[in-house]
């Protein structure tokens, strides 16, 4: 069960977003997702972006176990 989840916005061009991509991979399109475990982790990341398919993905991942 995860308690807190932090959204954060990064744009591409600042210097904060090319330590983000080293650590957890260069995107194969945008908009680019990464699901955070707490420590740190990857647990997971998807590109493109509808309402639906993004709730859904992440519900979905939120629900599996560790």
């Amino acid at each position: 069960m995860i308690e807190d989840v932090l959204l954060m916005k990064v744009n591409k061009k600042e210097a904060e977003a090319e330590k983000i991509i080293e650590k957890y991979g260069k995107p194969v399109g945008f908009p680019i997702f990464y699901l955070v475990n707490p420590d740190g982790s990857l647990r997971d990341s998807w590109s493109g972006y509808s309402k639906k398919s993004f709730l859904t993905k992440v519900e979905e991942l939120l629900n599996q176990p560790d």
